[in-house]
């Protein structure tokens, strides 16, 4: 077999080379091939077949969304709608995954098969974080930033799953109780968007802690590994990226709210352990197994 060069860092610049640390990162993490966001389709044979999976994928993905939101204009959203959108998405990953265009990677899930009515918190290093979320845990809803609802292909889906704008201020609040009362599972992002380049996670805000203090709402923590530097916050998705795109999904610690602890307190917590745990190496976000 002909071994693919461009698989390898050997063939990088040494200061790019020199971004790379295995030494922290778990097994999972190979060496990257870093692309710049603006960087033409590549012109090698092999990469340019790679580069035309990725388009197909992109392709797949918009479609699943568009037709998503098409439908609620004309059939709007019903009790089962959520599940029919998670029922696609999980044919849609399938589909990727078949042609080495996506690799899903899932630790320690096996009890959040089974949740019912928790906070669930975790890093968002990739725009693919909500999609690989959903793949896996059930009855699952979160909380959007509200521009995103002007947004074609994300606005249908999150009709459908029942998501909740940030935007209404207490009344979010309020919402997001009752859904954790009837045995929804809500995801949140504490770090209000995905996270900066450089970083292992931006600063984390409060509204979630909210939620768990004033109900005592335990909290289930995801550490989530990025592979590259693909839909990273400021990427393009028209970028090419090495294939497969790979995301590996670990489930941390719970964490209880304490006596008296106020939200801001709680959060700084929570903030403390997922830069405990996670580390940046060149343009992957890997998790510290030690640390888990």
């Amino acid at each position: 077999m002909v071994k693919n060069p461009c698989m390898s860092s050997e063939n990088l610049p040494e200061d790019e080379r020199q971004l790379y640390d295995p030494s922290q990162c778990s097994p999972f993490l190979a060496p990257p091939v870093p692309f710049g966001s603006s960087a033409p389709p590549p012109s090698n044979p092999v990469l340019c077949g790679s580069y035309l999976r990725q388009l197909w994928g992109i392709y797949k993905c918009y479609s699943l969304g568009f037709t998503s939101t098409l439908s609620q204009f004309f059939k709007p959203s019903s009790t089962n709608s959520g599940e029919k959108f998670i029922m696609n998405l999980r044919k849609v990953y399938a589909e990727l995954e078949g042609l080495g265009i996506l690799l899903l990677e899932y630790d320690r899930f096996e009890t959040l098969s089974r949740l019912k009515g928790a906070i669930i918190t975790a890093n968002h290093p990739s725009g693919l974080d909500v999609l690989a979320l959903l793949n896996k845990v059930p009855r699952l809803t979160c909380i959007m930033r509200a521009s995103l609802k002007r947004n074609l292909v994300i606005q249908g889906p999150a009709r459908m799953i029942g998501c909740i704008p940030n935007d209404a201020g207490a009344a979010f609040i309020r919402q997001a109780e009752r859904k954790l009362k009837a045995g929804e599972n809500l995801l949140i992002f504490p770090e209000g968007t995905r996270t900066t380049s450089g970083r292992t996670v931006n600063p984390f805000k409060k509204g979630f802690a909210l939620i768990a203090v004033r109900n005592q709402f335990p909290i289930h923590t995801i550490l989530i590994e990025r592979k590259n530097h693909y839909l990273a916050k400021g990427g393009s998705v028209l970028a090419p990226t090495r294939l497969p795109i790979r995301l590996r999904l670990k489930a941390g610690k719970i964490f209880y709210p304490e006596s008296d602890e106020k939200p801001r307190a709680l959060s700084a917590r929570l903030q403390r352990y997922f830069q405990s745990v996670l580390r940046i190496s060149g343009n992957e976000v890997c998790v510290i197994e030690s640390a888990v």
